[in-house]
């Protein structure tokens, strides 16, 4: 992935031969900010988003003619009939790039760590709509371990909700939900963006960062 190169933007002759990139496979993106991290639970600007998009699977995404939630990550999910728990169904062919399997418990576990008053996302609030998230989040005292989200099984995720909200699986696409590396952030930490040892499982693959 290349990003943030220094244009030239001296003016240049009117019959300019348009051509196809050379490289297949790679994608270009014109980026207006400074990209400080890859994080998908510390981004921020628009610039660290776009990027984010290509390197890891939201669990929904829109579709981009009809603006409709679509599947991304998840296969479908069922809503119980007050409206407050969703229940994902997740793919079982996408991995991370170290070829282990992303699980219902990558997504868990991200969710967690996003919502710890500790992490400081800022776009932790986009969690808030989960069962004693806010909480969570302004209280370090409230255990973790009553947010409402967890693991039935290895490829599907419950969520329980503070009140019913038709728009939640909109929320889902946000890269607040997405599956974190566990391992990897657990041995790295804030170092785990880095080529060395990033893990993803997006589109794309990060191969360097100049």
């Amino acid at each position: 992935m290349s990003g943030c190169e220094q244009q030239n933007y001296e003016k240049q002759p009117q019959a300019v031969k348009k051509t196809q990139p050379q490289h297949v496979g790679y994608l270009r993106l014109p980026l207006s900010d400074k990209i400080t991290t890859l994080d998908p639970g510390l981004i921020y600007k628009e610039a660290q988003i776009e990027l984010v998009e290509q390197l890891f699977l939201g669990l929904t995404d829109f579709d981009p003619k009809t603006y409709e939630v679509v599947p991304e990550l998840a296969t479908h999910w069922i809503v119980r009939e007050d409206g407050t728990v969703y229940t994902y169904k997740l793919r079982q062919d996408v991995k991370w790039t170290n070829g282990e399997p992303v699980t219902a418990h990558d997504v868990v576990w991200a969710i967690q760590r996003n919502i710890a008053k500790k992490t400081n996302s800022p776009y932790a609030f986009t969690l808030y709509i989960l069962k004693n998230a806010k909480a969570i989040h302004q209280d370090e005292s409230v255990p973790l371990s009553s947010l409402g989200v967890r693991a039935i099984d290895d490829y599907t995720v419950e969520f329980t909700l503070e009140q019913a909200a038709g728009y939640f699986p909109a929320l889902t696409g946000f890269w607040t939900y997405s599956p974190l590396p566990r391992k990897v952030i657990e041995q790295h930490g804030d170092d785990w963006v880095n080529p060395a040892h990033i893990q993803t499982n997006g589109s794309y693959q990060l191969a360097e960062w100049k």
